[in-house]
């Protein structure tokens, strides 16, 4: 699995490619076939991954935080007598 670098500017997200002087850099290290799966999702959504970003961006500001529940599953622990 190789891993594929990517880095796009808050503001060529939010502006679909456009760089504005006032930017900050963000940079994701993401393997190859996450990249192809999400690319490929996004595209039948008529989506491209800057914009999808950009939008996951957004809505953690509408948030406040993460934009899907990121929950832990309960456990059950038991312990034996000895």
């Amino acid at each position: 699995m190789r891993d594929v670098f990517y880095e796009y500017t808050v503001d060529e997200i939010a502006a679909g490619g456009t760089f504005m002087s006032n930017s900050s850099l963000i940079q994701i290290r993401v393997d190859d076939e996450l990249k192809k799966e999400v690319t490929d999702i996004y595209e039948q959504l008529g989506l491209d991954l800057p914009t999808a970003i950009r939008m996951f961006l957004k809505k953690s500001v509408v948030a406040r935080g993460l934009p899907f529940d990121a929950t832990l599953q309960n456990r059950s622990c038991t312990m034996e007598k000895e």
